[in-house]
């Protein structure tokens, strides 16, 4: 089964060259590229919830840095949780990757 990418599960049409990049910009998880690869995604594809200033689905960019409360609420983060299940990455180890910072760090900013 090929994993998607958060655009291709939820359609948003806010990676580059999507549908809603004229309403809304263009996502930042589609962008990230420190993050591709994880949990076999492009980009932060796979890893929305652990990228700053993401779009949701309905083009609305949160003030807050991070969304993490928001996101745990999402069907796709469920998805890849029950798809990588033991090569789950954590939000830390992710963030910690991307970041390229401490794990103090990275709890200072979830």
């Amino acid at each position: 089964m090929e994993k998607k990418n958060c655009w291709e599960a939820t359609n948003c049409g806010h990676q580059p060259g999507g549908h809603n990049v004229a309403k809304d910009g263009v996502c930042s998880s589609s962008i990230e590229t420190s993050a591709d690869g994880i949990h076999g995604g492009k980009n932060g594809g796979r890893v929305c919830w652990a990228i700053q200033k993401t779009l949701s689905c309905g083009g609305i960019r949160l003030q807050n840095d991070y969304q993490w409360d928001n996101c745990k609420k999402c069907s796709f983060y469920w998805e890849v949780l029950s798809e990588e299940q033991d090569n789950y990455s954590s939000i830390h180890q992710i963030m910690q990757k991307i970041n390229n910072c401490s794990s103090s760090e990275v709890m200072a900013k979830v």
